[in-house]
């Protein structure tokens, strides 16, 4: 037995004599190191932990490690000593001490030359202003990520193959599934190309990915939801270039707008229908806005101003009136939107038509606050009364004559 012993001791003294002449070296290292025996008791350490601990190098070897960093009469949970002495192998552990801070052990075997673990070697490291740093990044990561998925916007990663990288929760939903996982593995054969109504806008996005890497593009697509119903989007999108300049991954953002989209459709139609109606008038109609440009025109006064409903869209009365009357009529059209009041109504021929003869009349279109939006002119046709008005003063001034 006592044989035994001297044996096990033997390799344990040929490691502190070893520290003892590396002590200087070790312990101007910021690292903790000591050296224990089974029972989890100092057998050396640097002369920095007795410092630290206020206790001696000779009342440290009485010591456990538990008792002297936690106060505590049982190791600590998950003790990379243990491990290390019940396995044979290296461990490594973060814990954290009773005022809260953090260290890095790190348990190396010493083993006699049967191969048992006779000793631990430790080495412990404060890291706790690491630790805040990974704690602080954690919580911005983990803010960034709420951020994600709580976006009305679906955010995505796509790779140039079209499988999908990253998408957040509301991506996913807009094409009718429950999570980013659950359409990442419907992918698994297929790319998000297959969900264009359009084969080729697929196409047009990469040209223009290939064309500008970096630049953000925006368009208006046509999806496929899973169910094969569709449904408007507008996409706003870049490419991010590796170092050499080469697409890696698309990024982007989308935007279903479906709603809006029937909501002009239904707008375009109402819009329709009032144009026909007021296309099938004989009076002249006419809108602009603010600054005197038309917005729109009916049919008859398009065909007698020789002038197209597209065209005119963006003109003023001085663009499509010959002179000096084009700057009357702008003038006119600009005091009405200055004043906010009705122009007094005027008789005017058509230019260059003395034949026909319109009364006009201008009223000022007021926003919801109020404000001068534009203003809407009617022409009526008074070519007869004009004409039975003119011979009515010819006959009575022949008379009087």
């Amino acid at each position: 037995m006592e044989e035994k012993s001297r044996t096990l001791a033997e390799p344990i003294l040929r490691t502190l004599r070893a520290l003892k002449s590396l002590e200087p070296l070790l312990d101007s290292m910021e690292h903790a190191l000591v050296l224990l025996d089974r029972e989890m008791k100092h057998l050396w350490a640097t002369p920095s932990i007795s410092n630290k601990s206020g206790l001696c190098l000779k009342d440290l070897q009485n010591r456990t490690c538990h008792s002297i960093h936690h106060n505590s009469s049982v190791p600590c949970k998950d003790c990379p000593l243990i491990e290390t002495f019940e396995t044979g192998k290296i461990s490594e552990k973060t814990t954290r001490s009773p005022d809260g801070k953090f260290f890095l052990s790190r348990a190396i075997p010493v083993k006699d030359d049967q191969g048992s673990v006779i000793a631990v070697f430790e080495s412990r490291r404060e890291i706790t202003e690491e630790k805040l740093k990974e704690q602080e990044q954690a919580e911005r990561e983990a803010q960034y990520r709420a951020l994600v998925e709580s976006s009305p916007l679906g955010i995505y990663r796509i790779s140039m193959d079209g499988k999908i990288l990253m998408a957040n929760l509301k991506y996913a939903r807009m094409f009718g599934y429950s999570s980013p996982e659950e359409f990442i593995e419907a992918l698994k054969d297929s790319s998000v190309a297959s969900y264009y109504k359009n084969s080729d806008d697929r196409r047009e996005v990469i040209e223009h990915i290939y064309s500008n890497p970096g630049v953000w593009f925006h368009r208006e697509d046509v999806f496929l939801r899973r169910d094969g119903t569709t449904f408007h989007v507008h996409l706003h999108y870049r490419a991010v270039p590796s170092s050499a300049g080469e697409p890696l991954f698309i990024d982007g953002f989308i935007d279903d707008i479906s709603e809006r989209k029937a909501l002009e459709e239904k707008i375009g139609k109402e819009l329709k229908i009032r144009r026909q109606i007021l296309d099938a008038v004989d009076i002249h109609i006419n809108m602009k806005d603010a600054d005197g440009r038309f917005t729109f025109a009916n049919r008859a006064f398009c065909e007698d101003f020789g002038i197209s409903a597209e065209k005119i869209l963006g003109k003023t009365a001085k663009d499509i009136i010959k002179e000096p009357r084009g700057s009357a009529v702008y003038r006119e059209d600009m005091e009405v939107l200055r004043t906010g009041l009705p122009a007094p109504n005027e008789e005017r021929s058509l230019p260059g038509r003395d034949d026909s003869w319109f009364r006009t009349t201008k009223t000022p279109i007021f926003g919801d606050r109020g404000e001068i939006t534009g203003l809407v002119a009617c022409g009526y046709d008074i070519t007869s009364i004009k004409k039975t008005t003119d011979a009515l003063a010819e006959s009575e001034r022949k008379y009087r004559s």
